[in-house]
């Protein structure tokens, strides 16, 4: 039809694939509007990669988000807040040890003190909706209340 624009691009379809993380960071940038060197080089996710991550996890492109996630955290492991997403994503893939495993590493973080408050929360969240996901609430619970409880003593 003309007049019409293209449809927009995604990365439905790459996943398992050979080059579906290569292809994910090439595109991240046009999506997100941000430079692609905080993917190649290592360095912590910003909000835009972040949230363009968590987009692609509701969309259903999970295993893309995933795959990215994945080579980031090969990079930088101390990126507790990429960490948590990646949390989210395992437990949408059924890796329900895998998703515990990220989330308690996130939580760890958090607990550590070293992230700001907005990190620190998203971290928390991320272990609570995981066990919570998991009929675990109760566990969830009692590891932050013993973190409040080393907080104030």
């Amino acid at each position: 039809m003309l007049g019409s624009s293209p449809p927009p691009a995604t990365t439905r379809g790459l996943a398992g694939r050979g080059g579906a993380t290569a292809a994910f960071l090439l595109i991240l940038p046009a999506l997100a509007g941000s430079p692609a060197h905080a993917l190649v080089q290592g360095e912590p996710l910003g909000i835009e990669e972040r949230e363009e991550l968590e987009t692609m996890r509701r969309r259903g492109e999970n295993a893309a988000a995933l795959a990215a996630l994945d080579e980031v955290l090969a990079e930088r492991p101390d990126d507790a807040v990429a960490r948590a997403l990646r949390a989210r994503c395992r437990y949408l893939a059924c890796d329900y040890s895998g998703a515990v495993e990220d989330a308690r590493a996130a939580l760890s973080a958090a607990q550590g003190g070293a992230l700001g408050a907005e990190d620190a929360r998203a971290c928390q969240r991320a272990w609570l909706e995981i066990l919570t996901e998991l009929g675990r609430a109760s566990a969830a619970l009692a590891e932050l209340g013993a973190t409040a409880l080393r907080a104030s003593g």
